[in-house]
């Protein structure tokens, strides 16, 4: 603003003196003084048209917690230089404004500007990333154009992260009595057949490495069982994650679908079928008993849309008053309302062993809040695993 104002105080003060004294030379001035803002935005519409620019990123799919590198090529082909090119990033909010930044460069005649970035794939979802459009400014900062902007958007699809949990002893079974229990509560003894043997893969307990087999073959081989005794347990999930704001909604949500997958992740290997009820807008009702089953799940919990729930009390309520067969129930819930407080007491009561997986986030008086209420639950005999971060997950869970 302050270029315009001083260029028009310049051109009024040469036309004055020009008309006043009748100068050639000052009408030169004043006929120079005219033309060069009109140059200026020929040269400036030219750039605006003919700028190029290609963008990479190297991985479109990645896991929660790994990086991915974005690379942007700017192209100046033409013999005069390109004042004042403005970037303007896609900007999710679980990026840091830090990192994809409004930028200013000067492109010199057949130059070329890279920018590129390590992405923190940092929360499970799909992100928009890349560039949004440029903003050009002529050399003396009196006209901006932008380029169109992209009809094509580039983007990272973050899959959730499966936590190693070596001992999850919270929860028996609703046939423990049909097995033998070793030395350890809640670590149940196999009695099952095997199915097939397959390749060791990382989680996988190793009492189901089959050591002939595997020496046989010079790998790590791992045993399947079939599933006779029907071990099993039930997991209800609340995709709810209440009033979080911005991060903190996210990190809910991750703590929720990598919490649940972990577990039944858990109960797979350790050939225990897990029944899971969820509160989604299709009140999903799966039964994962076995690595094609847990693949299945997995796919679905990468996808699924958390902004739109059903009351997870109402349905928790139906169900086990009407079908509820299992004496173990583990929920995950995003969030810890009152309401929620009440189901747990209501089925610690009718005879059922609780497990709450919940984060505490938010606010310093959220999350005292939340701890009171859980220290309610603990003091009520009912087991609570509290999260504020998703990476916590496999050393919580086996605590």
């Amino acid at each position: 603003m302050i270029k315009k104002i001083l260029y028009v105080l310049i051109f009024l003060i040469v036309l004055f003196c020009a008309f006043y004294t009748n100068s050639d030379e000052l009408y030169m001035w004043m006929y120079i003084l005219l033309g060069v803002p009109l140059l200026s935005f020929a040269l400036l519409g030219i750039a605006s048209l003919r700028l190029k620019y290609t963008e990479s990123i190297d991985n479109k799919t990645v896991t929660r917690g790994d990086n991915v590198n974005y690379r942007l090529k700017i192209h100046n082909e033409d013999f005069f230089m390109y004042p004042f090119v403005q970037t303007h990033f896609y900007v999710d909010h679980y990026i840091s404004r830090e990192l994809f930044q409004t930028g200013y460069y000067f492109l010199f005649p057949r130059k070329e500007y890279v920018i590129e970035k390590g992405i923190p794939c940092s929360h499970i979802g799909q992100f928009n990333i890349g560039i949004k459009e440029f903003r050009l400014t002529d050399y003396f900062g009196f006209f901006t154009l932008k380029t169109a902007e992209k009809t094509s958007v580039k983007s990272i699809r973050v899959l959730p992260k499966i936590h190693y949990i070596p001992r999850f002893s919270s929860v028996q079974g609703n046939v423990e009595e049909k097995v033998s229990i070793s030395g350890e509560k809640g670590v149940l003894e196999d009695y099952t057949e095997i199915e097939a043997i397959d390749e060791y893969k990382p989680g996988v307990p190793f009492k189901k490495v089959h050591w002939k087999v595997s020496a046989a073959k010079d790998k790590l081989m791992v045993k399947e069982f079939a599933h006779p005794n029907d071990l099993s347990v039930s997991m209800f999930v609340d995709i709810d994650t209440g009033n979080y704001k911005e991060e903190d909604k996210l990190i809910a949500s991750d703590i929720v679908l990598e919490s649940a997958l972990s577990i039944a992740h858990y109960f797979v290997n350790n050939n225990i079928t897990c029944k899971i009820m969820m509160n989604d807008m299709d009140m999903t009702d799966r039964t994962v008993a076995d690595k094609k089953d847990f693949e299945g799940y997995y796919d679905f919990m990468s996808i699924l849309n958390m902004d739109q729930w059903l009351s997870f009390e109402d349905i928790m309520r139906n169900y086990y008053t009407r079908y509820f067969a299992s004496r173990d129930a583990i929920i995950v819930s995003g969030r810890l309302s009152e309401d929620l407080m009440d189901l747990i007491v209501e089925l610690k009561m009718a005879g059922i062993n609780v497990v709450l997986i919940t984060p505490v986030l938010g606010s310093p008086e959220e999350k005292r809040k939340t701890l009171t209420s859980i220290s309610i639950l603990r003091d009520k005999k009912i087991t609570v695993f509290d999260l504020s971060s998703a990476d916590d997950i496999g050393s919580v869970l086996h605590s």
